[in-house]
Parts: C-alpha cells; sequence; structure tokens
C-alpha cells in the first residue's frame, strides 16, 4: 500500500511541478508595461473626449491583483449648463449676466496608491469578488465589489478624506470647500442592477467650510469664510430608489436642510444617469450677516429693510429668498448634470409616472394646487399656470359700465338709420312720372299745364 501511494505521488509531482512554475513564471514575467499601456487605452477611447489617465507604475499585487502608483485621472472641463448653480467659470450661473472671471478648467483626480486584488475562495463557487484599497485625499478609501456571479453586495468605505483636496468639488461649485468626510456605504442587489437595488448610506463631514474669503461668489465680491459645522447624510435605498433621510448641518455662520431622493434609472444601468429629486435650503446667520462689511454689503445688513447686493444682482437668488429667511433651490435631472431652479415651497416626494415624466420633458414645471412635485407639479420655476381671474369676470363688468354711462348708451336713432335701407328701395327715376301725362286726353277737355304746380311758390 505504501509503496502504491509513492508511484502515485512520483507521478502526480510532474503535473504538480509544472503548475507551480508555470504560475510563479508567468506572475515574474508578467507584461505590466503593456497592460499599463491597454488601460491608459481603454479609458481614452471610452471616456469623454480630452479624458486621459495617467500612471507612474503598474506591477503585481499578492497573487491576483494589481498595484499602481502616483494615478491621475483628467477630466475635461464641463460646458457651462444654463440654469445651472454654479458660475459660468466652472460653478454655477446663479442667473447673473457678469462675465465669467475664468474659462473653465481641467480637473484632476489623484490617487497615491491603489491596489485591487481578486478574492480567491469566493472562486470556488462562482463568484468574482474584487477587494480595493486607495490612499487619496489625505485619507483612505477601502471597499469589496463583485465582478460576476449571483451576489452583487457592494461596500464602500471612507477614512478621513479631505475635501480640500477634492478639486472637482472646488471647480463644481465655485468656491473652495474643506473639511473631514467619513462615511460608509452597503448595497445589494439580487440581479446586479441598479434599480433593485437596496441598502444604507450614512456620511458626514465634519469641520465643513466653504469658501476662502478669496475666491468671488458669483463674480460678484469675496465672500468670508462660512463655516457649516458637521454635515450629516443619511439615506435608504429600496427598489432603485435612495431617498434622503436626514441632510443637515447647523453652523455658525450657515444652517443646511434637505430632503428629496435619487432614483435609479430604468434605461441605462449607470449611477451617472440615475435622476436626482433633491430640495436643498440654507440660510446665512445674523452673525456672519454682520461679520463684516463685505457680509453686510453683498447678504444684506439684518437691521436694514434694504436686501443683499446678491439679491438685487443675481435674479435666482433673488427668487430662491423665501419668508423665513432661507434660499430654496430645487436640485433635479440626470445625476451626472443635475439643474438647479429657484424655489421658495417644500417638495414633496414625487410620484413615479411624474418623475419619468419630468425627467423626459427636460424639467419643466406646472403648478398644481395643494401638491408640489419636483417632477411634474412644481413652483420652482417661479410661475404661476393657474387661470387668470380678469378673463372670468370680464363679461359681467362690460354690460354694468354701459348701464351706468348715459353717454354711451345706444339710442334708437342709430339702430333703425342703416345707410343699406335707401339703397336696397331707391326712389322711384323722374322719367316715369311724365308717362300717363302723354297719353292722349278725352276731346274738349284741356288738361292742366304742367307748369302751374312749378309756379306756385313764386
Amino acid at each position: 500500500m505504501k509503496e502504491r501511494l509513492l508511484r502515485v505521488a512520483k507521478w502526480a509531482m510532474y503535473p504538480a511541478f509544472y503548475v507551480a512554475c508555470l504560475a510563479l513564471f508567468g506572475y515574474l514575467t508578467f507584461p505590466f508595461g503593456l497592460l499599463k499601456d491597454r488601460l491608459i487605452a481603454e479609458v481614452a477611447r471610452k471616456g469623454k473626449p480630452g479624458q486621459r489617465l495617467e500612471i507612474e507604475k503598474l506591477s503585481s499585487y499578492w497573487f491576483s491583483g494589481l498595484e499602481a502608483t502616483n494615478v491621475k485621472l483628467v477630466l475635461p472641463p464641463d460646458e457651462p449648463a444654463p440654469g445651472g448653480f454654479g458660475y459660468p467659470s466652472g460653478g454655477a450661473d446663479f442667473g447673473s449676466a457678469a462675465p465669467a472671471s475664468a474659462p473653465p478648467k481641467e480637473m484632476v483626480i489623484v490617487l497615491d496608491e491603489v491596489h485591487a486584488r481578486v478574492r480567491i475562495l469566493p472562486l470556488l463557487i462562482g463568484r468574482v469578488r474584487l477587494d480595493f484599497w486607495a490612499s487619496a485625499f489625505g485619507g483612505e478609501i477601502r471597499g469589496v465589489a463583485p465582478l460576476a456571479g449571483s451576489n452583487h453586495d457592494i461596500n464602500v468605505e471612507l477614512t478621513q478624506i479631505d475635501l480640500g483636496k477634492v478639486e472637482p468639488i472646488a471647480i463644481k461649485l465655485g468656491v473652495p470647500v474643506k473639511g473631514i468626510a467619513t462615511g460608509k456605504g452597503a448595497f445589494t442587489s439580487e440581479d446586479g442592477k441598479t434599480t433593485t437595488a437596496d441598502g444604507t448610506l450614512d456620511l458626514s463631514i465634519a469641520d465643513l467650510v466653504v469658501s476662502d474669503g478669496k475666491t468671488k461668489i458669483a463674480g460678484l465680491l469675496e465672500l468670508p469664510a462660512a463655516r457649516l459645522g458637521t454635515l450629516t447624510l443619511t439615506a435608504e435605498a429600496k427598489a432603485g430608489v435612495l431617498k434622503v433621510t436626514k441632510l443637515a448641518a447647523q453652523g455658525a455662520d450657515v444652517e443646511l436642510i434637505g430632503d428629496g431622493r435619487i432614483t435609479a434609472s430604468t434605461t441605462k444601468d449607470q449611477l451617472n444617469d440615475a435622476q436626482a429629486d433633491l430640495y436643498l435650503r440654507f440660510k446665512f446667520t445674523d452673525a456672519y450677516r454682520t461679520k463684516s462689511d463685505t457680509t453686510k454689503t453683498l447678504l444684506g445688513d439684518p437691521t436694514s429693510a434694504v436686501p443683499g447686493l446678491i439679491e438685487m444682482q443675481v435674479p435666482k437668488m433673488k427668487k430662491a429668498k423665501r419668508a423665513d429667511g432661507f434660499f430654496g433651490w430645487h436640485i433635479y435631472g440626470p445625476f451626472k448634470n443635475p439643474k438647479f431652479d429657484p424655489s421658495t415651497v417644500d417638495v414633496a416626494p414625487p410620484a413615479a409616472p411624474g418623475a419619468a415624466a419630468a425627467a423626459k420633458g427636460g424639467g419643466k414645471f406646472k403648478k398644481s394646487p395643494g401638491i408640489n412635485m419636483p417632477f411634474g407639479a412644481s413652483t420652482a420655476n417661479g410661475k404661476d399656470d393657474s387661470p387668470s381671474p380678469p378673463p372670468v369676470m370680464a363679461p359681467p363688468t362690460q354690460p354694468q359700465r354701459v348701464q351706468d354711462d348715459p353717454i354711451r348708451m345706444p339710442s334708437p336713432d342709430p339702430t333703425p338709420t342703416p345707410q343699406p335701407t335707401p339703397v336696397e328701395q331707391p326712389p322711384p327715376p323722374p322719367p316715369p312720372a311724365p308717362v300717363p301725362e302723354q297719353q292722349a286726353a278725352p276731346e274738349g277737355i284741356q288738361p292742366a299745364p304742367p307748369e302751374q304746380p312749378a309756379e306756385v311758390p313764386r
């Protein structure tokens, strides 16, 4: 028995040695340079014109993974969208006619180090799960994502991410932003589609500060740094709809409140194509408005009835001003390119048919009494499409004014004196009158001279 096992082991050593050598030398001699060029070419081919990927070094990570250092993703500048929240220089358009201070510039996302590997054990049951980790923006990003199989769980965790180092955020908003972000998101989907995804999202940004006192807001004045404190965001996803359950920040300078939802696209299974429907409102505190002469001029002095310069010069900010002092904005449209409209009413969650219709119609809303729907009926455009009262009251007022005014009363004379009456019945022509006079008169009777009637007036 022992000799038999030795013979089997002897013949099994040859294929095992071959497989081990193949794996070892394939791992050591893998052409990572060609793979790096292939990744760069694929990003340039499938991305937007001008988008490119830069990798300083690409190497192996453990046995089933890759590791890259100094990775840069360069995104082309976005075209300024009309009606956006940012200023044309890369921030948003508040509706001001001021020229852009600078043309839009490229956005660069830098990852100091990133690695990803395929888990070996899940491969035994037919699942391909990818572990990833990245050192970026002063913190870490880690998580697990599926590549194939029936289990489609996604877990992402952020640790100490410095928003001041995330360049796209400052470019999109038009002002610098500082803060430390920490959060976690866990989602699962049975078929791997976003329309059936369920999960939760928890995110907090500590020491959030907007502006730096040097960048001009909407091209007007430099706004001092505004402190928002800690921003908390919690959301719950169910059947492809991510509903925001809490979005709030109450700092020493700015108070912010928001709600809404993000609905997965039914046509394209991508996050960028999801339809956003959010309502955001913020207010500057009186202490911040009186912080300096600049804030008094730009935002208005609380002790004065004169509005601030930002309301007088920026039409959209004036429309967004609510009675409670907040500025309200309705954010809707594709997640990759949302639109911002001023709104002074709280937006209720939309119905599914209305959301699809508004997303298809390009964000035009109609007001419905009693229900303010962002996708369907909404007053975010500041217009009232309800019927106007003057046309309804016009018929009763017109006859009343005619009766009260004796000068404009219709008299009986003009009614029976139309000009066509004498035309229809013209007087008999003069020639037929002497016709009876030309008849032969009886003998012995002298006819009356025709000139006698004419001599009477003499």
